[in-house]
């Protein structure tokens, strides 16, 4: 009997939470880790990204080079990392990045790919910096 209970939870349930028969694949990052230090700011407008930890709040960061914005990326503060408030201020976040591919069918969700970076520190710029 419970196990026709938890079988049935899993299965109503695991979808509201947006769990799906191929959530495992939102765990398949690129291995390669590299420190990295990106500019932008975080994003006012958030374009469709997978959950990448579940039960870790998850933020967004659009990446500027020359004064224009060029991507998106996923955004995980490692633990005790102050979140930083405003997303109008130009910020430099500085951590480890990875690669996510997915690897589903083209032209669909599960065949998303981008980045995440795991911030270890993050400040944000002056405008004396901004002019560089």
């Amino acid at each position: 009997m419970k196990r026709i209970f938890l079988i049935t939870i899993f299965l109503f349930i695991a979808p509201m939470a947006g769990c799906n028969k191929n959530s495992n694949k939102y765990q398949q990052k690129d291995s390669r880790e590299k420190e990295q230090t990106l500019v932008g700011y975080l994003s006012k407008e958030i374009m469709q990204h997978p959950i990448i930890e579940p039960g870790r709040e998850q933020d967004y960061f659009d990446i500027y080079k020359e004064g224009q914005s060029k991507r998106q990326i996923i955004v995980i503060y490692n633990e005790g990392v102050e979140h930083p408030k405003d997303r109008g201020k130009l910020i430099e976040l500085v951590g480890k990045s990875q690669s996510v591919n997915l690897g589903g069918e083209p032209q669909t969700k599960d065949s998303y790919q981008g980045t995440v970076i795991y911030v270890r520190k993050w400040r944000y710029l002056s405008s004396k910096e901004t002019s560089k």
